[in-house]
């Protein structure tokens, strides 16, 4: 019993930091956005990926791992209110496109983009999974209706290939994503492109375009790529490799059990033995940078005089 309280403490103790570590973004947030806006530009350029207004936190980049759920409100406001301001602005001459990134976590995303060179030849990149078809057809329609032409570049990596490099990252920069959102993520983007895909089809304003990203490098493929595929199977093989990663020594305890969070039909109460081991005001900066900023990536830094997106409570 006594075991069970400590347990329920460090719990509480852990929701409680959390809180205070989303409930101090945010401060910091409404005290100073344009701060964190030009700074994201100044960074980042035109692509906007919550992960990297993440980092624009002193608390996230202290436990990326722990603290990304806690400051996703703040940094999805950073990508979102970016997004809004590149619609709301002519776009630099010939580059009146708005791409949006799809694919699972850990598809291969920045390959693409590095590969195509597209954000080159774009206002604005949205870097995102697109598992969400609602969201994703609002974020189109939206761009459709300020007169901006769209190009969807979805990027296909199987996830057996894709887990490797999650963990990878998990290891190295701390950015866990968990088994069951790396299978919704992979299931949701395919469904959603392949709904968008039919929903846009006679729009010329509207392109898509496939990418393959598999262990043969990344090479241009068509709507094949979105299709079905076995979700079940691909999920229990996944959390196989997560054993076997574990056991081999290759991850650390504390990532095992926040990669398999949730439930794989038969829950672990404890990871299987390794080897050998038993157990405010506008800062927008000078005219003179704004401008610089705002040629590079073109997405505007200048605030309006009420934010498009609704600074998060």
């Amino acid at each position: 019993m006594g075991a069970l309280k400590d347990c329920a403490r460090e719990s509480n103790a852990a929701k409680q930091d959390e809180l205070r570590v989303r409930n101090e973004t945010i401060r910091k947030l409404h005290e100073n956005p344009e701060h964190y806006l030009t700074e994201y530009l100044a960074r980042f350029g035109n692509v906007l990926n919550a992960d990297d207004a993440a980092t624009l936190f002193d608390e996230y980049n202290q436990d990326p791992a722990k603290y990304r759920v806690a400051v996703h409100p703040a940094a999805t406001w950073i990508r979102d209110e970016l997004f809004q301001r590149a619609l709301a602005v002519a776009a630099p001459e010939g580059r009146n496109r708005v791409v949006f990134m799809a694919g699972g976590n850990a598809a291969g995303k920045s390959t693409a983009l590095a590969v195509t060179g597209i954000a080159k030849r774009a206002q604005v990149v949205f870097d995102s999974t697109f598992r969400n078809p609602a969201h994703a057809q609002r974020l189109m329609d939206q761009a459709l209706g300020a007169l901006k032409t769209v190009a969807v570049l979805y990027v296909s990596r199987p996830p057996e290939e894709a887990f490797p490099a999650m963990l990878d990252r998990a290891q190295r920069q701390g950015r866990t994503v968990t088994i069951e959102q790396l299978v919704g993520s992979h299931r949701g983007a395919a469904q959603t492109v392949r709904d968008l895909s039919r929903e846009f089809e006679r729009n010329p304003d509207v392109e898509f375009a496939f990418f393959d990203n598999s262990a043969n490098g990344t090479r241009e493929g068509t709507i094949e790529l979105a299709a079905p595929q076995d979700y079940t199977e691909i999920r229990k093989r996944l959390y196989e490799l997560l054993d076997r990663e574990y056991q081999a020594g290759r991850i650390t305890e504390e990532n095992y059990h926040r990669i398999g969070e949730g439930d794989r039909g038969e829950p672990q109460s404890h990871p299987p033995g390794r080897e050998g081991n038993s157990g405010g005001p506008p800062q927008a900066g000078s005219a003179e940078s704004r401008s610089q900023v705002s040629e590079s990536s073109g997405v505007s830094p200048v605030a309006p005089e009420v934010p498009s997106e609704k600074l998060p409570e």
